[in-house]
């Protein structure tokens, strides 16, 4: 298949994934939250295990490869972690994106999800991508990238397993 149709139907995919979300009652909007995820964050990486940590005040997430991910703050309840490869090639590489949501509301369960828990009255949830993102064809840069989102995968409320836990 062509590499540049391969490139438009992942990106109609992650532009129909994020319209979904947002369209559904997404928190991601500033006036209706006062929890803000982005609070005091900070980013390091160990160069003996080669992982990175993200830590704010209200949550902290280590990742492997440290070298290969970042993250970006689209908004105070809204964190995006992504492979640096598959986003620069302009594929998405979106990881996860932490979100932050009202208690009764729900619309994240459209999509793959794990609720982390509950901090300040909002609901913590790591939306994990439904399609993907990263180039197929390019078995090293595939690999990066599900190296770490296997990883991801793992997150949970159960902070004995899980590599994000939230702040107490």
């Amino acid at each position: 298949m062509n590499k540049n149709i391969i490139r438009a139907c992942l990106l109609i995919l992650t532009l129909a994934t994020c319209l979904l979300i947002a369209g559904c009652g997404s928190s991601g909007d500033s006036e209706s939250s006062e929890l803000d995820l982005s609070a005091g964050i900070t980013r390091t990486d160990n160069s003996e295990t080669g992982e990175g940590t993200v830590k704010s005040d209200v949550f902290e997430v280590t990742l492997p490869n440290g070298a290969s991910w970042d993250y970006e703050v689209v908004g105070p309840t809204e964190i995006r972690f992504f492979n640096k490869a598959a986003k620069e090639a302009e594929l998405g590489g979106t990881l996860f994106t932490l979100e932050a949501f009202e208690p009764d509301d729900e619309s994240y369960d459209m999509v793959p999800n794990a609720v982390v828990g509950e901090k300040d009255g909002k609901k913590i949830v790591a939306v994990f991508t439904s399609d993907v993102q990263y180039d197929i064809q390019d078995e090293a840069a595939a690999k990066e990238y599900l190296d770490v989102y296997d990883v991801v995968q793992t997150i949970s409320d159960d902070a004995s397993k899980s590599p994000l836990v939230l702040a107490e």
